[in-house]
């Protein structure tokens, strides 16, 4: 896969999935409210910042193993 020196910040949007890993990340918070103990904020911001970046990361890591059946599908010709 050859890579394009005119991605634009869409084209990196579409390939990190932004909103999924935003929903992703929320399952965090939820898990600290009902965990047992306190958690603090700092940990909290680093747990959903942590988890955000995993997200991200899975879904550009999708999109690069699915690049070549992505490129076979209409639906799907013109991800980035």
């Amino acid at each position: 896969m050859a890579l394009s020196p005119a991605l634009s910040l869409r084209d990196y949007l579409g390939i990190f999935k932004p909103r999924i890993a935003a929903m992703i990340a929320l399952s965090a918070v939820g898990g600290a409210a009902v965990s047992p103990g306190p958690v603090s904020p700092a940990a909290l911001m680093l747990t959903v910042a942590a988890v955000f970046l995993a997200a991200a990361s899975a879904g550009a890591f999708n999109q690069w193993a699915e690049s070549d059946l992505d490129a076979q599908m209409a639906r799907t010709a013109s991800r980035p």
